[in-house]
């Protein structure tokens, strides 16, 4: 009986351990995306060309708030990394 509720204990660690790994890789591609999406507005606000346009000044507003929202989504992605990471570390 002991061997038997070890082997099952043993599953059961490895099953947490395979939940936290997935949980790991969702939030380090998530932050490489977001990564991603704001290098590219930074660089689209960064692009002098924007404000040459008639309606470059709005727009550059538009994208300046739409990278602000983004870095929050990131922050809150590279918080729910290092959460996740730190799991793994101690499971």
């Amino acid at each position: 009986a002991e061997v038997g509720a070890r082997r099952g204990a043993d599953r059961d660690a490895r099953r947490v351990s395979r939940e936290l790994q997935r949980r790991l890789e969702r939030a380090e591609r998530e932050a490489g995306e977001l990564e991603a999406q704001a290098a590219a507005l930074g660089a689209t606000l960064e692009d002098p060309g924007l404000y040459d346009t008639p309606d470059g000044v709005r727009r550059a507003g538009e994208l300046s708030r739409e990278l602000d929202a983004l870095r929050a989504r990131l922050d809150r992605a590279l918080e729910e990394w290092a959460a996740a990471s730190e799991a793994v570390e101690t499971a």
